[in-house]
């Protein structure tokens, strides 16, 4: 008798599913239990559930699919103030638009995950924001916009002040400018 269990049950069994490789039973698990979360409105929940069903849509090629489960998981995550699980699914949002070459759209995810990087002054995510815009340009063949991106990282890199994002940076400057004449 209470649905919120039962969501949570049929959640358990989508993973379950998942891990044998069952995509369809995965996917109807996950989708019952966004139905038995409704009725008591556990938004977090079904953002949650949303989320994994995205994953499941994403492994079995649908990726038009997770985008747009994705999407609406993001939107229950921004409405329940979970900023941590907002900014993970829509790097994965904006992460399939640019394996489907729809730049416009995954630009856009990247620079609203830049900006919520600097309100939060998380200068290491921003740094990862910084670089994946560079790689972006880089693959629509803007070497400009590119190299711009690259550099902001490396600022951003220096006032980090580790090895890591520092390294990351100047070798995608050097990657990017060593075919520059």
């Amino acid at each position: 008798d209470s649905p919120q269990r039962e969501g949570h049950l049929l959640v358990v069994l989508g993973d379950l599913q998942v891990t044998l490789g069952r995509w369809t039973g995965a996917e109807s698990a996950y989708k019952e239990a966004v139905e038995a979360f409704r009725p008591s409105e556990a938004w977090l929940d079904i953002g949650l559930a949303l989320d994994k069903l995205g994953s499941v849509y994403w492994e079995t090629g649908r990726s038009q699919d997770a985008v747009t489960v994705w999407e609406q998981a993001a939107t229950l995550f921004e409405r329940v103030r979970r900023d941590d699980l907002l900014r993970g699914t829509l790097h994965k949002v904006a992460d399939t638009h640019a394996e489907l070459l729809q730049w416009d759209s995954a630009r856009a995810g990247y620079e609203r995950l830049l900006g919520m990087a600097r309100a939060a002054g998380d200068q290491a995510a921003e740094h990862e924001q910084l670089m994946g815009l560079g790689v972006l340009l880089e693959a629509q063949g803007d070497r400009a916009g590119a190299l711009t991106q690259y550099r902001r990282g490396l600022h951003v890199a220096f006032d980090l002040a580790q090895r890591e994002p520092l390294g990351t940076a100047l070798l995608a400057l050097a990657r990017l400018l060593i075919d520059d004449t």
